[in-house]
């Protein structure tokens, strides 16, 4: 009976892979509205392409694509070294692997520096918004409110290699969500109100 009970459990959940960090935000600044550019747009039961398709949204090229919710999924970390001793400006939101995005906006964890030494490397996990970016060092996530290595000039950091992120949006008609998309600048256009 437990040898079943693990093969179901295995079956239903092989397909969600663990990632290294996601957030409930859109990246950049201002707010994103879609529009289709093909007529045909497949739609996912979770936000990973290893998740099953749930249907294929037919709709017309140019037709705005409603959403409620969107993922930013960090694939796979980028990395920064610190080559002079420096003071981040942050929030340290602890060993987390999702943040949402009422736990960004609630303001509970505060601002504080954060002094990192020379030879000291950490994970660049997402570009957020105004030169912020979510970082992870000593297994902890810190939201950096600015990321100075954005600057080419800076030479105090080295981008030894970028993150890989994946932006998914749950797709709704008349307010009930249909499934998730891949945010694809071939399948999609992306526009943005500030």
């Amino acid at each position: 009976m437990l040898k079943w009970i693990i093969t179901i459990f295995f079956l239903c959940f092989s397909y969600l892979p663990v990632y290294a960090f996601d957030s409930g935000l859109w990246p950049g600044e201002g707010k994103p509205t879609f529009f289709s550019k093909t007529n045909t747009l497949f739609l996912y039961k979770e936000p990973t392409t290893k998740s099953p398709i749930m249907k294929e949204f037919m709709t017309g090229k140019g037709e705005k694509i409603d959403f409620d919710m969107t993922r930013y999924r960090n694939i796979r970390p980028g990395t920064i070294k610190i080559k002079k001793s420096v003071t981040l400006t942050g929030r340290n939101l602890g060993p987390i692997s999702y943040l949402s995005r009422s736990e960004y906006y609630s303001g509970t964890v505060p601002y504080k520096d954060y002094s990192f030494q020379e030879g000291t490397s950490f994970e660049y996990l997402q570009h957020r918004a105004e030169g912020s970016c979510f970082i992870r060092w000593r297994n902890e996530v810190y939201d950096i409110d600015y990321c100075p290595w954005f600057d080419e000039k800076n030479t105090d950091f080295a981008l030894e290699s970028q993150p890989v992120n994946e932006w998914w949006i749950r797709v709704t008609k008349g307010h009930s969500p249909l499934g998730w998309l891949l945010i694809d600048k071939s399948t999609v256009e992306e526009k943005r109100s500030f």
